[in-house]
């Protein structure tokens, strides 16, 4: 989320009349705590992304899907 996402998203869920990021102290603020909760998320996502990958994988191996099923699968998956 951008600072620029999280200033609509406070004026939109608190109805607010102004920026309430107007204050540069208060921007300087919540960008670095943005950044910070962005980096944290990014690592669990990785690992669940890599672990899902494997698990697919590890089913494919299982029913001894061709690549040609596998790509049907993916595809009606994904839809």
């Amino acid at each position: 989320m951008t600072l620029n996402q999280l200033e609509i998203a406070l004026r939109s869920s608190f109805k607010l009349p102004h920026n309430p990021l107007q204050n540069p102290h208060i921007a300087d603020e919540w960008e670095s705590y943005l950044s910070e909760r962005k980096t944290k998320i990014q690592q669990p996502t990785r690992e669940l992304a890599d672990a899902e990958t494997e698990l697919n994988d590890r089913v494919y191996r299982l029913f001894q899907l061709t690549d040609e099923e596998i790509s049907l699968l993916k595809r009606e998956v994904e839809h």
